[in-house]
């Protein structure tokens, strides 16, 4: 009996993964101009992780492939691992389409670093950008060639499109000392909306998509908005920086016990849906690289 519901469980995780779709979801307005230029809208929301990154991927891809004329990314994160973060900047620099990002909330950390590559930053009103200091899987400074390479690539982000590198060094660079913005040293740097558009770090400061568009200086606009498919929720849950070892820790523990009778047909049933779980959605997502399964501090911000 327990080897056929085991059996049910792995082909039932099987074509979870291989056949839900995960086809390009987007609303778009009935009523608009279908001759109009393009304008995609992507969200960038939660823990930045490698399941987030295979969403952008797709989505920037189905973006290109269809001619828009600007790609805007809602970002509201709090952060995330390091390894992703950098894979996104290296899309978003290799992307031809103009990028917008417009900070709807927060972009602190790994969200500070993907509007710094994008080629615009447009800020809501309330939001805040910075705070980008690397930590490591135990929640603690990382070490010192960690945050030297970390302050590196803000500065090197900033100065991509001529923003003063000084102000991203400050969001990742404790030492650095800003008092007239709430950074003394010792304090990381946060903009808002207000302090970016001063120091140059936005350039607008927008309530919502239509003032971003107005911004842009174009009419009659078919927007786009990319949605999140089943599979790549699925993938962005089991790659979260602290998902990984937690389903690992539950995994590897079950399989100890499951070597012990009379636990074995009990447990098998707790172990092998947990590993599957995570290697299936990961593979699902294109994500070969299996290394944030086996290294479980990561670094992260």
């Amino acid at each position: 009996m327990f080897k056929m519901l085991r059996l049910f469980i792995y082909l039932l995780l099987i074509a979870t993964a291989l056949f839900y779709p995960a086809a390009s979801l987007w609303a778009e307005d009935e009523e608009q101009n279908e001759e109009g230029p393009i304008v995609y809208f992507i969200p960038v929301e939660q823990t930045v992780e490698r399941g987030l990154e295979a969403f952008l991927q797709r989505s920037i891809a189905d973006a290109e492939e269809e001619g828009a004329e600007f790609i805007v990314l809602e970002i509201d994160t709090p952060g995330g691992a390091v390894d992703a973060a950098g894979n996104i900047a290296n899309l978003l620099q290799g992307t031809d389409t103009p990028l917008i990002a417009f900070v709807t909330g927060e972009a602190m950390s790994a969200g500070a670093y993907i509007s710094l590559n994008a080629d615009h930053i447009v800020m809501s009103p309330g939001s805040r950008m910075g705070a980008a200091q690397v930590i490591d899987g135990t929640g603690n400074a990382a070490d010192d060639k960690a945050q030297s390479a970390w302050v590196a690539n803000m500065i090197s982000a900033a100065e991509l499109n001529d923003r003063d590198p000084l102000y991203a060094q400050a969001m990742a660079d404790p030492r650095v000392d800003l008092p007239d913005y709430r950074a003394p040293e010792g304090d990381l740097l946060s903009l808002t909306a207000s302090e970016a558009l001063e120091v140059g770090y936005a350039e607008a400061v927008a309530s919502n998509r239509e003032e971003v568009v107005e911004w842009m200086g174009i009419e009659d606009v078919v927007a786009k908005e990319m949605d999140v498919s089943f599979s790549e929720q699925l993938a962005r849950f089991v790659t979260h920086p602290v998902v990984i070892p937690i389903l690992l820790s539950m995994g590897s523990l079950g399989s100890y016990w499951s070597y012990t009778p009379p636990a074995l047909e009990y447990l098998e049933l707790w172990v092998y849906p947990r590993f599957s779980c995570s290697f299936s959605a990961i593979c699902l997502q294109g994500l070969p690289e299996w290394k944030p399964l086996f290294f479980l501090g990561r670094e992260s911000f």
